[in-house]
C-alpha cells in the first residue's frame, strides 16, 4: 500500500473530501466542490484519492492523499489508511462522494468513530446496489446532510437532520469560465465550416477501444465529411478539463457517465449515450429519454443527419453550478459564513 501527497502540520485541514473510486468522475467533483469551497473563504481541504489522476488536484490548486490502487487491497486496510488521514488532519467535516460505505465497503467504522460532521455528496446508484446493502437506512444513520448532485429516483435519501438537499450536477467550470466557440475550435483544430465530433473514452479498456473503433469506421462510411476528434485516456484529446471545450464541438458520442451527461446537459452540445453497464453507476436510466445509440448502425444514422445538418451557433452556455450550491451548504454546516472564516 503505498501513500503519497500527504504533507503539512496535524489540525491543518477543515474539510476531508473521501473521493475514492479509481476514475475521474469522484476527482472531477471533488475538484469542483472545493475549488467553490476555496472561492467562498474556505481553502485548504484535502482529497482522498486512488485515482491515477490524482495530478489533477496540484493543478488546479489543491492538495490530495493519494493511495495506490493495488489489486486484492482488504477493505480493514483501505479503513485504517482513511483513519490514519483524518487522525492526521482532524477536519471539521468529512465529505463522502458516491459511495456512502466507501470503495470497499470500509467507511462504517470510520464513520462510527469519526467526531466531525459528515455530508454525502449522492449521484444515481444502481437501485440493486443500494437495496443489498441497505444503503438508506445507512445514511440516515450516518450522515448529516445529503447533497443530490442529479435526480434520484425511487424511495427518498434521508440523513440525521432531514430529507435530501437537491443542489443539482455538480460541474468542475462555472459557465464564464468555458472557451469561446472559436478558441475550442481552434484548440482541438476544427474547421469552421465542418462538423466537429469529439469521441470520449471513459470505463474499462474494453469500453473504450471499442467507441474508438466504431466511431473510426461511422467516420470512413460517412466518407469523413466531419472533424473526428478522441478524447479520453488513448484519444488525442487531452485537454482537462473537456467542458471548457464543449462550446465549439458540434456532437459528443461517449458513454452515459456522470461527467459528460451533465457537462453536455449544461453547455447544451448534442450528445449520442452509448451506455455501459457499471457494478456501481447507474448510466441507462440516467440517459432516459436523451438520445441513444442502440448499434453503430443507428450511430451512423444520427451522425450523418448531424452531417446533412451542417454546424448550428448555439448561443453562449448560461448555467447554475451544482457545485456553487453544495459549497454553500457545506459551509452552512460547517457553521461559518462567508464573512466568519475570510
Amino acid at each position: 500500500m503505498t501513500s503519497r501527497g500527504l504533507s503539512g502540520p496535524a489540525n491543518s485541514a477543515p474539510v476531508v473530501y473521501y473521493a475514492l473510486g479509481g476514475g475521474l468522475g469522484h476527482v472531477t467533483r471533488s475538484i469542483a466542490i472545493l475549488r467553490q469551497m476555496a472561492k467562498r473563504g474556505l481553502p485548504g481541504g484535502i482529497a482522498l484519492t486512488n485515482s491515477p489522476h490524482h495530478a489533477l488536484y496540484a493543478r488546479e490548486g489543491l492538495v490530495a492523499a493519494s493511495i495506490g490502487p493495488e489489486a486484492g487491497q482488504p477493505a480493514d486496510a483501505l479503513a485504517q489508511w482513511v483513519a490514519g488521514r483524518l487522525a492526521h488532519w482532524l477536519p471539521q467535516l468529512l465529505v463522502v462522494d458516491a459511495f456512502p460505505r466507501g470503495l470497499l465497503g470500509e467507511l462504517p467504522p470510520v464513520l462510527a468513530r469519526f467526531a466531525g460532521r459528515t455530508a454525502l455528496v449522492l449521484r444515481r446508484l444502481r437501485e440493486g446496489y443500494a437495496r443489498e446493502y441497505r444503503l438508506r437506512e445507512f445514511v440516515a444513520a450516518h450522515y448529516d446532510v445529503v447533497l443530490a448532485a442529479e435526480v434520484l429516483p425511487g424511495a427518498p435519501w434521508v440523513s440525521r437532520t432531514g430529507a435530501a438537499r437537491d443542489v443539482g450536477p455538480v460541474l468542475v467550470r462555472d459557465a464564464e469560465e468555458l472557451r469561446t466557440r472559436e478558441d475550442a475550435r481552434r484548440r482541438l483544430g476544427a474547421a469552421a465550416d465542418r462538423i466537429l465530433v469529439v469521441g470520449v473514452e471513459s470505463g474499462p479498456g474494453e469500453h473504450a477501444g471499442a467507441l474508438h473503433s466504431v466511431l473510426s469506421r461511422v467516420w470512413e462510411r460517412l466518407g469523413r465529411l466531419f472533424d473526428l476528434r478522441l478524447a479520453g485516456a488513448g484519444g488525442a484529446v487531452s485537454h482537462y478539463p473537456l467542458i471548457e471545450l464543449l462550446p465549439g464541438v458540434d456532437v459528443v458520442v461517449g458513454a452515459g457517465g456522470y461527467n459528460l451527461f451533465h457537462e453536455c446537459q449544461a453547455v447544451g452540445v448534442p450528445a449520442v449515450f452509448v451506455p455501459q453497464r457499471r457494478r456501481y453507476d447507474e448510466q441507462f436510466a440516467r440517459v432516459a429519454g436523451a438520445t441513444v445509440a442502440s448499434s453503430p448502425e443507428h450511430l451512423e444514422r444520427i451522425l450523418a443527419s448531424h452531417v446533412a445538418a451542417g454546424p448550428r451557433l448555439r448561443p453562449a452556455p448560461r448555467y447554475t453550478n451544482g457545485a456553487a450550491s453544495a459549497a454553500g451548504a457545506l459551509l452552512e454546516l460547517l457553521g461559518a459564513s462567508d464573512a466568519s472564516i475570510c
